[in-house]
């Protein structure tokens, strides 16, 4: 290439390319100071910049150098988002998608907690063209579930046979209501004290 950069594994520099800001800390008037910039016939079409100056973030700008995506110094990403406040802050009015093209595949999102030695996780995804699941990976097996006719299984259910289907199977029952309840409508009242009514097979 035009530029190569090579540096021997034994050298004791850490920094084998530096860009930086040769004014006194604190004068820039824009705290993105340092860039490395990508143009045509002179004009900068993209650029990656450091804020050296500010609190130490990274962003890539896109679209005529126009700011797309955000690192703050805590590690946050922004997207379309410049003061993310969350680990990742996605600002736009289209979707996310995620895609497997494997098959048999899952694409979805997963969830866990850690707790102490114990880790809890929960998943919700797509399998192939079977539906929408919901998974709590502690109950070792599909809570819920939306078919792509619509119709909805709950309780373990992953055929349903009408519009709502709940199947309540011996693992899990709780042991303070009727075994084989499908449906139970529960309050509590001032001595919170447990009141409800349920229904079964």
């Amino acid at each position: 290439g035009l530029l190569e950069i090579l540096r021997n594994a034994s050298q004791s520099t850490s920094t084998p390319l530096l860009l930086q800001n040769s004014a006194a800390a604190g004068t820039g008037s824009n705290p993105d100071v340092v860039k490395l910039a990508f143009g045509s016939q002179g004009a900068v079409k993209a650029s990656i910049r450091a804020a050296v100056y500010g609190e130490g973030h990274m962003a890539f700008h896109t679209n005529n150098d126009t700011e797309k995506v955000r690192i703050t110094a805590a590690g946050r990403v922004g997207i379309m988002e410049t003061s993310p406040d969350r680990s990742l802050h996605i600002k736009d009015s289209g979707i996310i998608k995620l895609e497997n093209t494997s098959t048999g595949g899952w694409a979805g999102l997963e969830w866990m907690v850690s707790s102490g030695t114990n880790n809890y996780d929960a998943y919700m995804g797509l399998q192939d063209n079977d539906g929408l699941f919901f998974i709590d990976n502690n109950s070792n097996g599909i809570d819920f579930c939306i078919k792509q006719n619509g119709r909805i299984g709950m309780g373990g259910e992953t055929n349903p046979i009408a519009t709502l289907t709940i199947n309540k199977g011996s693992t899990g029952q709780n042991t303070t209501h009727t075994d084989g309840e499908l449906l139970r409508l529960e309050g509590y009242d001032s001595t919170n004290s447990r009141h409800g009514i349920g229904f079964g097979r």
